[in-house]
Order: C-alpha cells, then sequence, then structure tokens
C-alpha cells in the first residue's frame, strides 16, 4: 500500500489504508490518512468515518468534535 500510495496517491488508497490503521487501533496514523483522503476527495464519505472513529478512540470530546469539525462543510 505504502509503494501505491508514493507511486498514485488517491483518497481510495489512503482511505483503505486509514481502516487498516484502525483495525490495528493506530488512531494517530488512521486519523492522518483520512484526513488526506478528505484532502484529495472532499466527498470521501468513508474518510469521515473513519475519521471521526479515529478521533473517537483517541481524543477527549472537545478534540474529537474539533476532528471532525471540517466536515461541516461536506458537498
Amino acid at each position: 500500500c505504502v509503494q501505491a500510495i508514493q507511486e498514485n496517491p488517491s483518497a481510495v488508497l489512503f482511505d483503505s489504508r486509514a481502516h487498516a490503521h484502525l483495525k490495528l487501533e493506530q488512531w494517530m496514523e488512521a486519523v492522518e490518512d483520512a484526513t488526506k483522503a478528505i484532502e484529495l476527495d472532499p466527498g470521501a464519505a468513508k474518510a469521515y468515518l473513519r475519521k471521526g472513529c479515529a478521533g473517537d478512540k483517541r481524543s477527549s470530546l472537545s478534540t474529537f468534535l474539533s476532528i471532525l469539525q471540517p466536515s461541516s462543510s461536506l458537498p
């Protein structure tokens, strides 16, 4: 997955890796990859879900809400 992302970064690849990070309980990495997926494709609904799930696991409520803040601008 790392090589594919380096060769051709796409929202789908970052979202898939964010999902893998969630399964491994690597919350920060999941948030980072989900954020990158959203930057590449603001309509990537699963990336918002993964970002929210990871944020919920790693943060207090206030931090969790700040992680989700940009998602209020969904198209």
